[in-house]
C-alpha cells in the first residue's frame, strides 16, 4: 500500500505541474478545467460509497462511512462543484442538515466556495434530509428533484435567492 500511495502521489504532482504549465500557455484551460472538474465531482464522490450501502466494503479497510474526514471530503467535492461565477452578488450560505449526520454549510460568496462543518447563522437556503439520501443525489443514484417532491429533501429559505442561482448548480 505505501508504493501505491506514493504512486498516487506522483501522478498528482504530474497533473498539477502539467495544469500550471498549461494555464500559463493559454488562460482558458482554467475555464476548462473548471468546467470538468464540476462535470466529474459527482462521480467522485459515489466512488465514496459501497453498493447498497453495505458497510462491508469499508471496514475491511479499517473505516465506517460515518467517519466526519470521508464527510469532508464529500462537502469540499460539493462545494468545489458548484460555479459560484454564477452565484448573485450578495453570496449565499447553503446549510444541509442531516437526520442521520453532523450538518455542514457552504458558503458561496466573490466567485468562491468555502465548505464548513456545523450550522451557519441565517443560512440563505436550508437542505433536510438523510445523509444516504444526499449521496445518492451527489452520486446521480437519484434525481433531487424526485427527492422534492416526495419531501425527502424538503427546502427553506430565499427561493428567489435560489432560482437566481440555479446555474452554480451542475447539470
Amino acid at each position: 500500500m505505501e508504493n501505491v500511495s506514493a504512486d498516487e502521489r506522483r501522478h498528482i504532482g504530474f497533473g498539477v505541474k502539467l495544469l500550471s504549465e498549461l494555464a500559463e500557455q493559454d488562460p482558458d484551460c482554467r475555464c476548462a478545467v473548471a468546467e470538468l472538474l464540476r462535470e466529474v465531482i459527482p462521480w467522485a464522490a459515489s466512488v465514496l460509497v459501497p453498493p447498497r450501502w453495505d458497510e462491508r466494503y469499508v471496514e475491511c479497510f479499517g473505516f465506517t462511512l460515518e467517519d466526519p474526514d470521508d464527510m469532508e471530503v464529500l462537502l469540499e467535492s460539493v462545494a468545489a462543484g458548484f460555479d459560484a461565477s454564477t452565484v448573485p452578488s450578495e453570496g449565499g450560505i447553503l446549510q444541509w442538515e442531516f437526520a442521520d449526520a453532523d450538518p455542514w454549510h457552504v458558503v458561496v460568496a466573490n466567485g468562491a466556495t468555502r465548505h464548513v462543518r456545523g450550522r451557519a447563522d441565517g443560512p440563505t437556503m436550508t437542505f433536510r434530509s438523510r445523509f444516504e439520501d444526499f449521496v445518492d443525489a451527489v452520486a446521480g443514484r437519484q434525481d433531487p428533484r424526485r427527492l422534492l417532491a416526495t419531501r425527502r429533501l424538503p427546502l427553506r429559505g430565499n427561493y428567489l435567492w435560489l432560482w437566481r442561482a440555479r446555474d452554480m448548480f451542475p447539470h
